[in-house]
């Protein structure tokens, strides 16, 4: 096996992949001379967290390989300069890389809540409370996280239906059971209003068509009377 690491380039075999933080990762055959492949196996998607630390950069939506798409997590490790170190496929079209750099190096580098805005922070302080309280289930509290996250910009915003805790619309917003209650409440109130505003105008429609009619005959002979 051979390889060769240069900054943020890694040469496998025949393989020489170049990764781009928070945008792509690409894929060169360099020593078939006749159809070469050359793509992305990745493109940023966001963030793996797990236990409030960031584990992994994951990219989705490469190229496509049969039926799927390629798709590549990037872990990362301390190292005195930035350098892709190693890139492997577990599983067909599936990679996983790791890149050291000096920025991890810290004990605290890869936390997420440092990270966050105060009014994030804030909202994360407030769902541990509801969670110790038991005001809220660890479902609950786990849409809450997800929210911050997306909030944060950690996260690609996806719709997660959650009859226990809330739902959570595709910006991320997470709304509980009543609010949803009372938004339907709303909606319902509105219709009705609508539907009075509707037969409203129905009825002075008619009565101009009707004024309209009368005009008509009048004008045809002046001796009409309604």
């Amino acid at each position: 096996m051979k390889t060769n690491v240069l900054n943020n380039t890694f040469l496998f075999y025949r393989y020489l992949y170049t990764f781009c933080p928070f945008q792509n990762m690409t894929q060169v055959e360099t020593l078939s001379y006749w159809n070469s492949y050359q793509g992305v196996i990745g493109v940023w998607k966001e963030w793996k967290i797990e236990n409030n630390t960031f584990v992994a950069m994951t990219m989705t939506k490469g190229n496509k390989c049969g039926d799927k798409d390629r798709s590549v997590q990037v872990t990362f490790t301390c190292a005195s300069k930035n350098s892709l170190l190693n890139v492997t496929e577990p599983e067909k079209c599936e990679y996983r890389a790791n890149f050291g750099t000096l920025l991890v190096c810290h004990k605290d580098a890869m936390l997420v809540y440092p990270r966050l805005s105060a009014e994030l922070q804030a909202e994360w302080d407030k769902a541990e409370t509801e969670l110790k309280n038991n005001e809220i289930t660890e479902k609950g509290y786990k849409a809450y996280l997800e929210r911050i996250f997306t909030k944060a910009g950690f996260r690609t915003p996806e719709r997660i239906n959650n009859p226990v805790s809330g739902t959570q619309s595709p910006d991320g917003e997470v709304q509980h059971l009543d609010q949803c209650k009372q938004e339907l409440e709303e909606v319902k109130q509105e219709r009705e209003e609508l539907k009075k505003e509707i037969e409203n105008l129905k009825i002075l429609l008619g009565l101009k068509m009707t004024s309209s009619k009368l005009k008509g005959m009048y004008q045809e002979d002046p001796k009409f009377t309604p």
